[in-house]
Protein backbone atom coordinates (compact mmCIF):
# COMPACT_ATOMS: atom_id res chain seq x y z
CA UNK A 1 0.00 0.00 0.00
CA UNK A 2 2.45 2.16 0.42
CA UNK A 3 4.32 1.93 -2.96
CA UNK A 4 0.80 2.74 -4.23
CA UNK A 5 1.18 6.05 -2.70
CA UNK A 6 4.23 7.11 -3.47
CA UNK A 7 3.43 5.88 -7.01
CA UNK A 8 0.36 8.24 -6.73
CA UNK A 9 2.64 11.38 -4.94
CA UNK A 10 4.90 10.97 -8.25
CA UNK A 11 1.95 10.88 -10.53
CA UNK A 12 0.88 14.39 -8.95
CA UNK A 13 4.37 15.82 -8.92
CA UNK A 14 4.87 15.26 -12.68
CA UNK A 15 1.52 16.41 -13.60
CA UNK A 16 2.36 19.94 -11.74
CA UNK A 17 5.92 20.02 -12.86
CA UNK A 18 5.93 22.22 -15.68
CA UNK A 19 7.50 20.74 -19.03
CA UNK A 20 10.82 22.46 -20.20
CA UNK A 21 10.36 24.82 -23.42
CA UNK A 22 10.08 22.33 -26.33
CA UNK A 23 13.92 22.18 -27.92
CA UNK A 24 14.12 25.72 -30.57
CA UNK A 25 17.51 25.13 -32.17
CA UNK A 26 19.67 28.42 -32.99
CA UNK A 27 21.77 25.90 -35.07
CA UNK A 28 19.76 26.76 -39.12
CA UNK A 29 19.36 30.55 -37.73
CA UNK A 30 23.68 30.30 -36.67
CA UNK A 31 24.40 28.73 -40.06
CA UNK A 32 21.84 31.15 -42.47
CA UNK A 33 23.86 34.71 -40.15
CA UNK A 34 27.31 32.73 -40.55
CA UNK A 35 26.49 32.03 -44.39
CA UNK A 36 25.40 36.17 -45.42
CA UNK A 37 21.70 34.83 -45.66
CA UNK A 38 20.20 37.59 -43.80
CA UNK A 39 16.97 37.12 -44.87
CA UNK A 40 16.61 33.34 -44.16
CA UNK A 41 18.16 34.33 -40.57
CA UNK A 42 15.27 36.94 -40.07
CA UNK A 43 12.43 34.60 -41.41
CA UNK A 44 14.21 31.29 -38.75
CA UNK A 45 14.54 34.32 -35.60
CA UNK A 46 11.31 35.46 -35.74
CA UNK A 47 9.79 31.88 -35.63
CA UNK A 48 12.08 30.96 -33.12
CA UNK A 49 11.40 34.43 -31.34
CA UNK A 50 7.45 33.47 -31.56
CA UNK A 51 8.00 30.07 -30.20
CA UNK A 52 10.06 31.58 -27.04
CA UNK A 53 7.56 34.26 -26.27
CA UNK A 54 5.13 31.36 -25.98
CA UNK A 55 7.68 29.06 -24.22
CA UNK A 56 8.06 32.97 -21.50
CA UNK A 57 4.12 33.03 -21.15
CA UNK A 58 3.87 29.49 -19.90
CA UNK A 59 7.32 29.74 -17.84
CA UNK A 60 8.71 26.77 -19.73
CA UNK A 61 12.05 28.76 -20.31
CA UNK A 62 14.86 27.46 -18.88
CA UNK A 63 18.07 29.53 -17.51
CA UNK A 64 20.40 27.28 -20.26
CA UNK A 65 18.17 28.65 -22.68
CA UNK A 66 17.92 32.23 -21.90
CA UNK A 67 21.86 32.09 -21.48
CA UNK A 68 21.78 30.57 -25.31
CA UNK A 69 19.57 33.21 -27.01
CA UNK A 70 21.77 35.91 -25.54
CA UNK A 71 24.56 34.47 -26.26
CA UNK A 72 23.58 34.02 -30.05
CA UNK A 73 22.09 37.37 -30.12
CA UNK A 74 25.32 39.04 -29.35
CA UNK A 75 26.69 37.13 -31.41
CA UNK A 76 25.09 37.48 -34.46
CA UNK A 77 25.05 41.59 -33.73
CA UNK A 78 28.90 41.21 -34.15
CA UNK A 79 28.36 39.39 -37.51
CA UNK A 80 26.19 41.70 -38.63
CA UNK A 81 27.59 45.11 -37.58
CA UNK A 82 31.24 43.31 -39.49
CA UNK A 83 29.08 42.14 -42.53
CA UNK A 84 27.74 45.64 -42.47
CA UNK A 85 31.16 47.49 -41.75
CA UNK A 86 32.57 45.36 -44.72
CA UNK A 87 30.01 46.40 -47.37
CA UNK A 88 30.41 49.96 -46.16
CA UNK A 89 34.04 50.06 -46.97
CA UNK A 90 33.21 48.49 -50.68
CA UNK A 91 30.93 50.83 -51.56
CA UNK A 92 33.51 54.06 -50.23
CA UNK A 93 35.66 52.14 -52.53
CA UNK A 94 33.79 51.97 -55.58
CA UNK A 95 33.15 55.57 -54.63
CA UNK A 96 36.37 56.13 -54.79
CA UNK A 97 36.73 54.48 -57.75
CA UNK A 98 34.51 56.63 -59.27
CA UNK A 99 35.49 59.88 -58.69
CA UNK A 100 39.69 59.19 -59.50
CA UNK A 101 39.41 56.42 -62.34
CA UNK A 102 38.79 58.67 -65.50
CA UNK A 103 37.99 56.06 -68.05
CA UNK A 104 40.75 56.06 -71.41
CA UNK A 105 39.69 58.98 -73.86
CA UNK A 106 38.41 56.60 -77.01
CA UNK A 107 40.30 56.54 -80.02
CA UNK A 108 40.79 59.27 -82.38
CA UNK A 109 40.11 58.78 -85.47
CA UNK A 110 43.03 58.58 -88.44
CA UNK A 111 43.38 60.45 -91.64
CA UNK A 112 45.68 58.24 -92.78
CA UNK A 113 46.06 54.62 -91.63
CA UNK A 114 49.16 52.76 -93.02
CA UNK A 115 49.63 48.86 -93.13
CA UNK A 116 52.93 47.01 -93.75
Amino acid sequence: MRMDSMRMDSMRMDSMRMDPMPELSLDPIRQAVNTGEFPRALILWNAYAACFAEAMKQGKVTLGQWRETGEFVAWARLVALSTRAYAQDQLNSLHVTARYDEPAPPPRPRILQASL
